[in-house]
């Protein structure tokens, strides 16, 4: 679900650097890490939610649950941002590549922050709330935001 919290990640991420790519994770990787229920929308529809999102720049559709040293060199990443809300569904039965922390490789390179979103919503509280409200801005969305950083 595409919730101000998200919004206002995008926001500080995108104050970050000069351009905002997103990266969306795809319907498997969803279902996997967050359970049967999900996605909500299929990833044509949370692409188009998230472009339509003013400060997004760019988009990775599929992208990569763990996010790569190639990844980061080819795409010129500067920042990378995560949700200090985002939390993992816990699963015992996840595959072996989703249970690595997909930020590992940002943090190795010292490219990693985390944002606050200043917002107490989560995707699983919207969602229960509105589960019977038509989908139209139902977006269940993983990102993984970049940000260049601005020229100087």
């Amino acid at each position: 679900i595409l919730h101000v919290g998200h919004i206002r990640i995008l926001q500080k991420a995108k104050a970050l650097g000069d351009f905002l790519i997103v990266g969306i994770h795809d319907d498997e990787t969803i279902n996997q890490k967050k359970g049967s229920n999900y996605p909500v929308l299929n990833i044509q529809e949370r692409v188009l939610n998230v472009l339509s999102v003013r400060y997004v720049d760019e988009v990775v559709i599929g992208a990569p649950w763990k996010l790569t040293f190639n990844m980061i060199k080819n795409l010129n990443i500067s920042v990378v941002v995560e949700g200090v809300l985002t939390k993992q569904k816990e699963h015992t039965t996840l595959p072996t590549h989703l249970q690595d922390d997909p930020y590992e490789e940002a943090k190795k390179l010292g490219i990693y922050q985390q944002i606050d979103s200043s917002c107490s919503l989560t995707t699983e509280s919207v969602s229960y709330t509105h589960l019977t409200l038509p989908t139209i801005y139902s977006v269940q969305i993983s990102v993984v935001a970049v940000s260049l950083k601005k020229k100087k």
